[in-house]
C-alpha cells in the first residue's frame, strides 16, 4: 500500500462520521456511480480518486457533503434532466399548430424537468361522428335518429365549415338470458353505419347505462370506422346515465386497462365491463377525440363531473323543443372550439404536469393543459413539466392538441449512467484491481477501498486474546479491522465488537428504563435519574411532607419513596402503629403543667418544650383533637385534648381544670 493510501487511513474515520451525520441519500448498499445517481435525485458522485472516505458508497452523497469530504467540485457528477428541440425546416414549421414539432427528452430520475410547448388555434378539418342511446330513441318519438344527426352536423358546420360526418351507432345492452342481475351481468349492443342511420342494435336493449362503454369501443375502432386520419367530434346522445369503475374516478393519467377494440363489421355484441376514467381519457386523447355529451336535463349534472374529469369535452342539455337542437349544439361546440387543451399518451413511470398561461391568468399542476376562450389564431403556451421516477427505455410518446391533427413527438430516454473518463492507475489499487470512476474495482480474492485486503489475511488482529472468538462473535474480521454487526437500535462496537447498545439492566421492560443509554454494558442515565438501570429518579417532591422535612425525619428518599425508619410508616413516615398512644405518652407533661405535679414537676419546661397547653372549664373535642382521660400520680382523673401540630412531634393541649380525685 502505498504512503498516501496510509495516510488517508489514519484521518477517514473522522471525517466519515461527519459525513453520515449530514447524508441526505441513503448509501449503504451503493457501490457504482450508476447506482447512486439513479437511487436519489439528491445523490452526486465523487470521481476524486483521493477522496478520505473508507468505502465505494461514501462517494455517494449530497453535493455539499462530498465538498465538505474534500472532492473537488469538477469531479463531482451530478446529471441534470434536459431536452433539446429536434430541428424541422422553418416553412413546415409554420403551417403547423404546435411548437416545437420534435423533442428529445433526457430525464435524470428524480429531477424534474420543464420544457415549453406553443399551440395556436386554428380551424381544420373535422370528423363528425354520432353515438346514441336506443333508449333515447325508442322513447322520444321526437328525436328521431336522422333529424338529430341532421341537427348535429349541421350545428357543427355553422362553426366549422370543414366538418363533415364519419358515421354514426347506436348502443344499448340487456340482461343476459336466464339471469338475474345480481348473479350476472349484461350484454352490451353496439352497431355502427358509415351512412345513414345504423340499425337498431336489439329488439330489447332499452337500458343504456353502459353508454361510455359503447364511447369506449367508438374510441379504440376509430381506425376501423375511419381511414380518415382528421381529428373527431363524437356526440354522444342519451337520456340515461352511466357507471364507470369506481376504484378509477378518481385520475384521468392512470395506466389503461381496456384498449382493444372489440368492434367487428361494424357491430358488438359482448358481455359489459364497465371502464375506467383513465381508459376513456387514453383512448379519446391517442385517437384525438372531442366529445359533447348531449343528454337530458336530469342527467345532466352527472356528465359534467365526468366531463371535468375528461380532456376537451362539454355538455350540451337537449331541450324539450326538438328545433332548439341545433341551437344547443352549437353553442357547445363554440365552447370546445374556443378552448385549447394539451393532452398526452400516458407513460409507465413518468409523471407530467402542465402550467397553463391563458389570457384569464395562469393555471398550474393542471393533468392536462388547458385555456378556453380562446379566439382567432391566439397562440397558446404550456409548460409541461416531466418527472421520471425510474430508468427506463429509450421510447416514444405524443403530446396532442385536442381537434388539431398535429402532435408533438417526444422521445424519452434516461441519464443513469455516468462517464467518468478514468485514466489506467493500477498502483492505486494495488495491482489488484481496476480504477473506476473513482473507486477500485478489485479482483476476485481482493477487497478493501484500494484492494489492499485479502482473503488470505489472518484473522488474529481481531480476537482479543488468544483462542477467542473473531470480533467477539458479534463481527467479521476485514483486512485485519472488524467490522462489528449492525441492526436497527441494535449496534457492536469496540476494537473487538466486545461493546454494545444493548446488553445493560432492564426497568419497566426497557433498556435503562428508558431514561438512558447503554454504553457497553453499563447504563448512563439521564439528568434526573439514577441506579443501575437508570429506573430512580432524584426528585424528591413525593417525599417531603406538609411541614417540609424529608420523610419528617424519620427516613431516607430513595428513589423519589421514603424509606422509613422503624417503627414509622406512611407516604412520609408520619404513622406509628407500634407507638405509645398522645394520651399515654403525654400525661407526664400534661400533669406538671397544668396541676404542678407529677414525674416531671421539676424538669417541666425543658421535658415538656414541645407542648402548648391551655387550661379551660370545659373541653370542646370538636375543635381541639383526641379527647383523653389519664390517671396521675395524686390518684385523680385528668381531662385533656390532644391535637399534633403539621406532623411534627409538637402539640396543642386543651387541659380541663378540674381533676376527678
Amino acid at each position: 500500500m502505498h504512503l498516501l493510501h496510509l495516510c488517508a487511513f489514519g484521518v477517514w474515520l473522522l471525517l466519515w462520521m461527519q459525513y453520515s451525520l449530514g447524508q441526505n441519500c441513503a448509501v449503504d448498499s451503493i457501490s457504482t456511480c450508476e447506482e447512486c445517481i439513479s437511487s436519489s435525485a439528491d445523490c452526486s458522485w465523487c470521481q476524486y480518486k483521493y477522496l478520505a472516505v473508507p468505502s465505494p458508497s461514501s462517494h455517494c452523497g449530497s453535493r455539499s457533503r462530498l465538498v465538505e469530504l474534500g472532492c473537488p467540485e469538477a469531479d463531482i457528477i451530478d446529471p441534470e434532466s434536459s431536452h433539446t428541440v429536434i430541428s424541422q425546416s422553418a416553412g413546415a414549421e409554420e403551417r403547423k399548430t404546435l411548437k416545437p414539432r420534435n423533442i428529445s427528452l433526457e430525464l435524470r430520475p428524480g429531477k424534474a424537468h420543464t420544457f415549453q410547448v406553443q399551440v395556436k388555434s386554428r380551424k381544420s378539418a373535422l370528423g363528425v361522428y354520432y353515438l346514441a342511446s336506443v333508449s333515447f330513441e325508442t322513447e322520444g318519438g321526437a328525436y328521431s335518429s336522422a333529424k338529430l344527426r341532421q341537427a348535429v352536423l349541421t350545428a357543427v358546420q355553422e362553426v366549422n365549415a370543414k366538418a363533415v360526418s364519419t358515421g354514426s351507432g347506436l348502443f344499448g345492452e340487456e340482461q343476459k338470458q336466464g339471469c338475474k342481475e345480481s348473479v350476472c351481468g349484461k350484454v352490451l349492443h353496439l352497431t355502427h353505419s358509415s351512412h345513414g342511420p345504423p340499425g337498431a342494435p336489439h329488439s330489447e336493449g332499452t337500458s343504456s347505462h353502459g353508454g361510455l362503454q359503447a364511447l369506449l369501443q367508438t374510441a379504440l375502432c376509430r381506425d376501423e370506422i375511419s381511414k380518415e386520419q382528421d381529428p373527431w367530434l363524437l356526440v354522444y346522445v342519451s337520456d340515461q346515465g352511466f357507471r364507470v369503475e369506481e376504484d378509477q374516478i378518481s385520475g384521468l393519467h392512470q395506466t389503461p386497462s381496456n384498449t382493444q377494440c372489440l368492434m367487428s363489421e361494424g357491430k358488438l355484441h359482448k358481455e359489459l365491463v364497465y371502464p375506467s376514467i383513465a381508459d376513456l381519457g387514453f383512448a379519446l386523447t391517442e385517437k384525438n377525440i372531442q366529445t359533447i355529451f348531449a343528454v337530458t336535463e336530469d342527467v345532466a349534472e352527472k356528465y359534467r363531473e365526468l366531463s371535468d374529469r375528461l380532456p376537451k369535452s362539454t355538455v350540451a342539455v337537449l331541450p324539450s323543443d326538438p328545433s332548439q337542437i341545433t341551437s344547443s349544439i352549437k353553442e357547445a361546440f363554440k365552447k370546445l372550439s374556443h378552448s385549447v387543451v394539451l393532452s398526452h399518451t400516458p407513460v409507465q413511470g413518468l409523471n407530467i404536469s402542465y402550467e397553463s398561461q391563458c389570457a384569464e391568468g395562469t393555471k398550474t399542476n393542471q393533468l392536462y393543459g388547458a385555456c378556453s376562450d380562446v379566439t382567432g389564431n391566439r397562440k397558446i403556451s404550456f409548460g409541461v413539466t416531466v418527472t421520471l421516477q425510474a430508468c427506463v427505455k429509450p421510447q416514444w410518446f405524443e403530446m396532442k392538441a385536442m381537434g388539431s391533427p398535429d402532435a408533438v413527438h417526444v422521445h424519452l430516454s434516461s441519464r443513469c449512467s455516468c462517464d467518468c473518463n478514468d485514466k489506467p492507475d493500477p498502483e492505486h489499487c494495488n495491482y489488484a484491481g481496476n480504477l473506476t470512476c473513482g473507486t477500485c474495482l478489485c479482483n476476485p480474492g481482493h477487497f478493501g477501498p484500494a484492494c489492499e485486503c485479502s482473503l488470505s489475511d489472518s484473522d488474529a488482529p481481531c480476537r482479543e486474546r488468544e483462542g477467542a472468538p473473531v470480533c467477539s462473535g458479534r463481527g467479521v474480521c476485514v483486512c485485519g479491522t472488524c467490522e462489528c454487526d449492525r441492526a436497527p437500535g441494535r449496534s457492536s462496537y469496540g476494537r473487538f465488537c466486545e461493546c454494545d447498545n444493548f446488553s445493560c439492566e432492564r426497568a419497566g421492560g426497557k433498556i435503562c428504563g428508558g431514561h438512558g443509554r447503554c454504553e457497553c454494558g453499563t447504563c448512563v442515565c439521564d439528568v434526573g435519574f439514577e441506579g443501575s438501570a437508570c429506573s430512580c429518579s432524584t426528585e424528591v417532591d413525593q417525599c417531603r411532607s406538609k411541614n417540609g422535612m424529608i420523610c419528617n425525619g424519620r427516613g431516607n428518599c430513595i428513589c423519589n419513596q421514603c424509606r422509613c425508619e422503624r417503627p414509622y410508616m406512611g407516604p412520609q413516615c408520619e404513622e406509628c402503629p407500634t407507638c405509645d398512644s398522645p394520651c399515654t405518652k403525654l400525661a407526664s407533661c400534661v400533669e406538671c403543667l397544668g396541676f404542678g405535679t407529677g414525674l416531671h414537676q421539676s424538669s417541666c419546661r425543658a421535658q415538656c418544650a414541645n407542648i402548648r397547653h391551655m387550661m379551660v372549664d370545659t373541653l370542646k373535642t370538636q375543635d381541639t383533637g383526641m379527647r383523653c382521660r389519664m390517671r396521675d400520680t395524686q390518684d385523680c382523673m385528668m381531662d385533656f385534648t390532644v391535637k399534633r401540630q403539621d406532623e411534627t412531634d409538637h402539640y396543642a393541649v386543651h387541659v380541663q381544670s378540674k381533676r376527678v380525685c
